[in-house]
Protein backbone atom coordinates (compact mmCIF):
# COMPACT_ATOMS: atom_id res chain seq x y z
CA UNK A 1 0.00 0.00 0.00
CA UNK A 2 1.47 3.65 -1.14
CA UNK A 3 1.84 6.35 1.75
CA UNK A 4 -1.11 8.21 0.83
CA UNK A 5 -2.85 4.99 0.95
CA UNK A 6 -2.40 4.18 3.93
CA UNK A 7 -2.79 7.71 5.10
CA UNK A 8 -6.54 7.88 3.40
CA UNK A 9 -7.42 4.56 5.64
CA UNK A 10 -6.00 6.33 8.71
CA UNK A 11 -8.50 9.20 8.21
CA UNK A 12 -11.79 7.34 6.55
CA UNK A 13 -11.19 4.42 8.75
CA UNK A 14 -10.79 5.87 12.18
CA UNK A 15 -13.23 4.41 14.81
CA UNK A 16 -15.82 5.57 16.30
CA UNK A 17 -15.20 3.43 19.48
CA UNK A 18 -12.28 2.30 21.28
CA UNK A 19 -11.71 -0.94 23.37
CA UNK A 20 -9.76 -1.60 26.57
CA UNK A 21 -6.94 -2.77 24.34
CA UNK A 22 -7.31 0.23 21.54
CA UNK A 23 -7.59 2.80 24.40
CA UNK A 24 -3.96 1.03 26.40
CA UNK A 25 -2.34 1.28 22.76
CA UNK A 26 -3.28 4.79 22.26
CA UNK A 27 -2.36 6.08 25.68
CA UNK A 28 0.66 4.45 25.92
CA UNK A 29 -0.39 2.01 28.84
CA UNK A 30 -1.55 -1.28 30.37
CA UNK A 31 -4.85 -2.51 30.06
CA UNK A 32 -5.25 -3.64 33.10
CA UNK A 33 -3.71 0.38 34.22
CA UNK A 34 -6.92 1.28 32.22
CA UNK A 35 -9.18 -1.00 33.93
CA UNK A 36 -7.43 0.55 37.38
CA UNK A 37 -7.91 4.53 35.68
CA UNK A 38 -11.39 3.42 35.19
CA UNK A 39 -12.78 2.07 38.21
CA UNK A 40 -10.98 5.27 39.74
CA UNK A 41 -12.70 7.31 37.08
CA UNK A 42 -9.59 8.64 36.07
CA UNK A 43 -10.99 8.26 32.36
CA UNK A 44 -13.67 9.34 30.55
CA UNK A 45 -17.07 7.66 31.06
CA UNK A 46 -17.11 4.64 28.94
CA UNK A 47 -20.16 3.66 26.61
CA UNK A 48 -21.71 0.46 27.61
CA UNK A 49 -22.60 -2.16 25.17
CA UNK A 50 -24.42 -4.93 26.92
CA UNK A 51 -21.30 -6.31 28.74
CA UNK A 52 -18.90 -4.47 26.73
CA UNK A 53 -16.90 -1.21 27.92
CA UNK A 54 -16.29 1.32 24.91
CA UNK A 55 -15.00 4.91 24.88
CA UNK A 56 -15.97 7.21 22.02
CA UNK A 57 -12.83 8.86 20.19
CA UNK A 58 -13.94 12.21 20.28
CA UNK A 59 -14.75 11.88 23.85
CA UNK A 60 -11.22 10.21 24.88
CA UNK A 61 -9.40 12.91 22.33
CA UNK A 62 -11.60 15.74 23.81
CA UNK A 63 -10.55 14.70 27.44
CA UNK A 64 -6.65 14.95 26.07
CA UNK A 65 -7.01 17.92 24.87
CA UNK A 66 -8.16 18.82 28.25
CA UNK A 67 -5.59 18.07 29.97
CA UNK A 68 -7.07 14.63 31.22
CA UNK A 69 -8.93 15.35 34.05
CA UNK A 70 -10.90 13.10 36.53
CA UNK A 71 -14.18 11.54 35.29
CA UNK A 72 -16.25 13.96 37.19
CA UNK A 73 -14.48 17.27 36.16
CA UNK A 74 -14.23 16.16 32.51
CA UNK A 75 -17.83 15.56 32.48
CA UNK A 76 -18.74 18.93 34.31
CA UNK A 77 -16.92 20.94 31.91
CA UNK A 78 -18.63 19.45 29.16
CA UNK A 79 -21.80 20.33 30.38
CA UNK A 80 -20.89 23.95 31.03
CA UNK A 81 -19.91 23.63 26.83
CA UNK A 82 -22.72 22.80 26.18
CA UNK A 83 -25.06 25.21 28.29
Amino acid sequence: MRPDQELYMAIVLKPATLDTAELAKMLGVSERHIANMDVQELLPAPVRLGRLKRWTVANVEAWLAAGCPDRKTFDSAKTQQAA
